[in-house]
This record gives C-alpha cells, structure tokens and sequence, in this order.
C-alpha cells in the first residue's frame, strides 16, 4: 500500500509549485455545502484551486471519497488530482506541471489506453490546452444543422455533445454566439474552460436555477463559474 497525501498537504504541494504563479481563484464544494445548508454535495467532494500567468491558467481538482464528506481537509485522504492547463499557458505553469509528473509514478494500463500517473495512492491526471486559434470552418450548411442540434431541447444528449465537440474544433466567433444561445451546460463549460466572458451570465442564471432545485450539478457548474473569475485575474496579471 502506498502513501496518500491528505487535501490539504497536497493543496500545500501545489501552492508550492506554482509559487511563481498568480493565485486566481479557488473553490470548495464542502464550503458551498456549509453556505446553502441543503446543498446536494456532488458524488465527490472536491476542491479546486486557479493559478494564472498572463497567458494560460492552471486548475487543480482535488478529490475525496464521499464517505468522508464534512471532514475537515486536513485529516482526509485525496483519491485523485485532475490538473487542466488552458489557454497558452508560458514556461513557468508547463514547469510546475512537469515537476509534479516527476513526483509521479507512470502506469501504463494497457496498450489500448494512455499512461495513468499516481502520487502513492492519490490518482493524477494532466490535460494540456487544446488549440487556442480558430480551426477549419465548418460549411455553412453544416454549421446551420449543427447549430439548430445544439438549440433544440428535444435532441438525444449524445447528438448534442457531438455537434458540440465538432463545432468546438472550429472555435469561431459564429461558434460562440450558437454555444451562449444554446442553453447547453457543456457547451457553456467549453466557454468558460477557453475565458470568454460572455458566458458568466448564462452560467450565473443556471446557478440561480439549480440553487433552488438543489441539484447535485450544481457543484459542476460552481466550478466553471469559478474559473471565469480565474480568467479574469489572469486577465489582470496580464494587464500589470
């Protein structure tokens, strides 16, 4: 049995390694269950911390069992850490990044799969950023189907998740605008993952709505609200 880092070492460790970095946000789904009372906690507890150069950002999600929900951070285990760097992130994130996958043990599941990385017994996981320059345009008759796929409410989830992913690929002005007047979570969590302001308000009504539902989405869509904010920092520390 190999070790596990409690949430709060291994939130320690990140402070550590993206010292150099701008601190841009942080998110606590047990502090959102403490603050709504009723809250429906998400099937794992998380926290999430932003950190932010002036042209890419970091986010970190640490994980727990839902066992332990309501324990304090500083006695329970982490199970995973899911590290996404979006945007153009500069030398100092990649290095932070590659310093923490040289803690790191790589295993290696089977040939058909990609490499999985463990601190002891804690999970990692690493996104790099996809492309951040428009790609190919999509035809416009195509773009015209795809778009009406994403507005209707009435389409199976799995049509509306591919036509999402395929115009995503495109990542155009036209794109944004079909992805803000869709209504789609996904789509939204696109836009907030590349910083387009445009999508806080539709995010900050979908909170509204789910506040009052206590839907267990909620925590899913807190965090893609928090990472705006996060963008808005890196936005700042850019601007210094």
């Amino acid at each position: 049995m190999g070790w596990r880092m409690t949430v709060t070492q291994l939130a320690q460790l990140l402070d550590q390694l993206f010292a150099q970095a701008v601190p841009a946000g942080y998110f606590s789904s047990e502090d959102e269950a403490r603050r709504h009372g009723t809250y429906q906690r998400p099937m794992a507890p998380q926290e999430a911390r932003w950190y932010a150069d002036q042209s890419g950002l970091a986010e970190c999600v640490i994980k727990w069992p839902p066992a332990t929900a309501g324990e304090s951070p500083e006695t329970v285990e982490a199970t995973s850490l899911e590290v996404s760097l979006y945007g153009a992130p500069e030398p100092m994130l990649e290095g932070a990044v590659d310093q923490l996958l040289g803690m790191a043990i790589s295993e290696k599941k089977s040939h058909y799969r990609s490499a999985t990385y463990r601190l002891g017994e804690t999970a990692l996981r690493v996104t790099r950023p996809a492309a951040v320059e428009p790609g190919p345009a999509v035809d416009d008759a195509k773009f015209r189907r795809l778009r009406a796929v994403i507005a209707d409410a009435s389409q199976q989830f799995d049509d509306v998740t591919k036509a999402i992913e395929i115009l995503a690929k495109e990542r155009s002005e036209r794109v944004i605008d079909a992805f803000l007047a869709s209504g789609s979570f996904y789509a939204l969590d696109l836009l907030s993952q590349w910083g387009i302001e445009g999508a806080k308000a539709p995010l900050d009504a979908l909170v509204a709505k789910l506040e009052q539902s206590q839907d267990r989405m909620l925590g899913r869509v807190l965090l893609a609200r928090h990472r705006l904010h996060a963008w808005t920092m890196a936005a700042q520390a850019a601007a210094r």
